[in-house]
């Protein structure tokens, strides 16, 4: 958690750019769905939500990222989560068409922390997910968490630079 909160991604506004990566990813698998999205203690933010939900989180008792930032494979799918045991409890499988299908890709960071995932949904079953498709999830995670890096870099140079504009302002003041 403390990992996550230096990247100060939760709570921020939509970004164009991770709203991309995950209609990319939507497309890649066929899905109406897809999210990226950030886990924290009690809650679950999307950072990025193509869907028509309106919420930008979730409690985390209740989310599949949870399950995912949580498993040792690269992606987490589930196939029908209908015929799964343990998903049948969660309200996600029931609401609207209920969730059937998920596919979801840990977002890592260089040094092993899982911050979130990106994931698809679809509210019909997907029997068959490729090696290609986990690998393309999996890269387009990658990439999310290069938008962050990229992110936490430029905030970086804003506030040296802003610290340097500042002792020179002070500097011409005496």
């Amino acid at each position: 958690l403390s990992k996550l909160f230096q990247y100060e991604i939760l709570d921020s506004p939509e970004e164009e750019s991770f709203d991309k990566i995950a209609r990319l990813a939507a497309q890649v698998f066929d899905t109406p769905y897809a999210f990226i999205t950030f886990v924290d203690k009690e809650r679950v933010f999307f950072k990025a939500n193509i869907s028509g939900l309106k919420n930008r989180e979730m409690p985390r008792k209740h989310s599949l990222c949870s399950r995912a930032i949580m498993d040792e494979n690269r992606v987490t799918v589930f196939h029908d989560s209908h015929i799964t045991p343990e998903l049948r409890e969660s309200p996600m499988m029931d609401a609207g068409g209920g969730i059937r299908f998920y596919a979801g890709a840990a977002i890592t960071t260089p040094d092993g922390f899982k911050l979130g995932s990106l994931c698809v949904l679809d509210e019909v079953p997907h029997e068959l997910v490729s090696h290609k498709q986990r690998d393309m999830l999996q890269t387009l995670s990658e990439f999310v968490m290069n938008e962050l890096d990229l992110r936490m870099v430029a905030k970086r140079a804003i506030k040296v630079h802003t610290e340097l504009m500042n002792m020179t302002i002070h500097e011409l003041k005496n």
